[in-house]
């Protein structure tokens, strides 16, 4: 059973986006709605198989909040906080 959410960060793991990160936007138990605020913003989100995600511990708590919430999220907030995320998982993967 898969347990993403609305919120959580994920990584593809098929597909031409295969290992970029990404925030949900919305799921439903099968597909997820992901966006990246860049490639895939807010408004057009990407229809994924929650099959071909898989998800990140590391996460923005205020943005996740934000977006459980239903409160607005713009693509320069989710595009930075990807960012963010992103350095950390390269740090962290380095050290290992």
């Amino acid at each position: 059973m898969n347990d993403i959410e609305k919120g959580d960060v994920v990584r593809s793991q098929q597909g031409r986006d295969k290992d970029l990160l990404f925030y949900v936007l919305q799921c439903d138990g099968r597909f997820a709605l992901i966006a990246d605020g860049k490639q895939r913003k807010t408004d057009r989100p990407k229809k994924k198989n929650v099959k071909h995600v898989e998800r990140c511990i590391t996460v923005d708590m205020r943005l996740r909040d934000r977006l459980r919430q239903g409160e607005s999220v713009t693509n320069t907030d989710i595009r930075r906080s990807l960012e963010r995320l992103s350095a950390a998982l390269e740090d962290e993967q380095e050290g290992i």
